[in-house]
């Protein structure tokens, strides 16, 4: 209810939902940007996301990014089927890592077995271009960028709270942090609206 009444009042205020690629080519100074953007990102693949966030995104006509951790679709998350059903309905589907480590514990080289693995993953079962990387916990260390890099990945998205700009290191993009225990206030305070 409370995911709801947030879609709601985006769509009322005029905000409009894009996806990371519209970001990614904005940031990149080939394309515009609406007058109020907003990317909707969830983390982990939780299933919920399907069966509570993806009807309220459809009422909207938004769009978001779900960020799966590739060991566990299906074990109690959202399926492949899922996956691909919302996929085909204009969401982004992107890794999370394999296992949902905190990658800043492991070799740089069991850090890109993470991030490739997980990006073959999602291409292989959804026939999709991989780009996106959302970091587990938030945790990275130079390493972790380097091989995020030599994987292919073209934006990195962390858990550090503020607004994405085009300034920013595009492999350390902020966002702002909401969950179900927020209401609409906190929402909008959050939103800086």
């Amino acid at each position: 209810e409370k995911f709801a009444e947030q879609m709601k009042y985006l769509h009322e205020s005029g905000f409009s939902t894009i996806s990371l690629d519209q970001l990614y080519e904005a940031y990149q100074g080939k394309s515009m940007l609406p007058e109020k953007p907003i990317v909707i990102t969830f983390d982990d693949g939780y299933l919920d996301n399907y069966t509570a966030a993806f009807p309220v995104l459809k009422q909207y006509n938004f769009t978001a990014a779900f960020f799966v951790i590739t060991d566990v679709v299906g074990k109690g998350m959202m399926s492949w089927e899922q996956l691909r059903e919302m996929q085909d309905y204009g969401m982004t589907i992107q890794p999370h890592t394999v296992t949902h480590p905190d990658l800043t514990a492991l070799t740089p080289e069991q850090q890109r077995k993470e991030m490739a693995d997980s990006k073959a993953e999602v291409e292989s079962k959804l026939g999709t271009q991989v780009k996106f990387f959302c970091y587990p916990y938030g945790k990275f260390n130079s390493a972790t960028l380097k091989q995020l890099k030599d994987s292919g990945y073209k934006l990195g998205l962390t858990i550090s709270q503020g607004k994405a700009n085009p300034a920013d290191n595009l492999l350390l993009l902020k966002r702002l942090y909401v969950n179900g225990f927020h209401d609409l206030q906190t929402f909008k305070k959050r939103l800086g609206t």
